[in-house]
């Protein structure tokens, strides 16, 4: 393959070599590229995957201490806002349909 692609090169004059080498350069460019953003979206994708997992723990933390403690100490101690625990708390006295 390599011996194929060496003596199709030899046939081209300067002008169609530079050509190609650019067009194969552009090439590695745009690979690399989308390489990238490929690492890139899977780490925002972790990123988002991990904040979405606290959340939810903090959830499931909150509907535990319903029973025992007060709104404002779940909150202070889950992070979640007083708004957010009041809603979980109504929801467990009556549950959506």
């Amino acid at each position: 393959m390599q011996a194929f692609g060496i003596a199709n090169k030899a046939a081209l004059t300067p002008e169609e070599l530079d050509d190609q080498e650019r067009r194969e350069i552009f090439i590695q460019d745009q690979r690399g590229a989308i390489m990238l953003a490929e690492q890139r979206a899977m780490e925002r994708g972790m990123e988002e995957g991990l904040k979405i997992g606290r959340d939810e723990e903090k959830l499931r933390i909150a509907r535990a201490l319903l029973a025992i403690i007060d709104d404002a100490l779940i909150a202070e101690k889950t992070g979640l806002s007083p708004n957010s625990v009041q809603q979980l708390r109504n929801e467990t006295i009556s549950p959506p349909a």
